[in-house]
């Protein structure tokens, strides 16, 4: 018996995912259509839409498939759960990091007018953008799911919600009319890992600890993000 057939998944997450993936496959489309006489706007679009295709289609669908083959996390829970969602956060960058270095060859725009990530340079983005500041909230979902019991589907909905208020800190509250996307995009990072750890008597149930789960990754980043920010200042970028 797998870990889904014994632990039936809590309707509440599985259904706002689905209708995230709903939203999504509607609007993007829709947007990259509707833009075609603003070249900008519509690279944008194309670029976004490349992202739900490779990442939230293909990529999720790899996961899918592969994730009952793998061997379960019995052990050192957050060490695995940060390495496997920081490999995870890498690939998705370098996804998004392609679709802005395809601004000018594709859409025909330069990438400085038109992108999804702050640099055509792929370890920029990790090293000073994105990646690094997403391990301190590896390491503290890493350390929850080694004393509570969030089902995986839990820990994929409250951290793309997470990522979405990470969006819209950094650019703009725009970004929570998307947040069928963002969900998806940030919760698919953490998915396998989430999904592959034993259940166990660690477990305390969460109780209390949803809410807090969504800002309190954020909190423990800040620190980061200030020696990133402190960096790039100096860096001039």
């Amino acid at each position: 018996m797998t870990r889904e057939e014994s632990n039936s998944p809590p309707k509440i997450p599985r259904i706002i995912i689905i209708l995230g993936y709903i939203f999504s496959l509607l609007f993007f489309p829709l947007l990259w259509i509707d833009t075609q006489s603003d070249p900008v706007s519509h690279a944008i679009a194309g670029m976004a839409l490349g992202l739900l295709v490779f990442w939230m289609l293909i990529a999720a669908g790899i996961q899918r498939l592969i994730r009952d083959k793998l061997p379960q996390i019995q052990d050192n829970i957050l060490l695995k759960f940060t390495i496997l969602a920081t490999v995870l956060a890498l690939i998705e960058e370098a996804i998004t990091t392609t679709m802005t270095n395809l601004a000018r060859p594709v859409w025909h725009v330069s990438p400085q007018d038109a992108h999804i990530t702050a640099s055509t340079n792929y370890f920029e983005v990790v090293l000073l953008n994105s990646v690094i500041v997403f391990i301190p909230m590896f390491l503290y979902w890493g350390y929850m799911l080694q004393r509570y019991d969030f089902h995986h589907l839990w820990v994929y909905l409250l951290f793309g919600i997470t990522g979405t208020l990470a969006e819209t800190l950094s650019f703009g509250p725009s970004n929570l009319l998307s947040i069928g996307f963002w969900l998806n995009i940030y919760g698919l990072i953490v998915y396998l890992p989430a999904y592959l750890i034993k259940d166990q008597d660690r477990s305390k149930p969460p109780r209390y600890l949803y809410l807090g789960s969504i800002f309190l990754p954020l909190i423990v980043a800040l620190p980061v993000v200030i020696v990133v920010l402190i960096i790039r200042s100096v860096l001039g970028i």
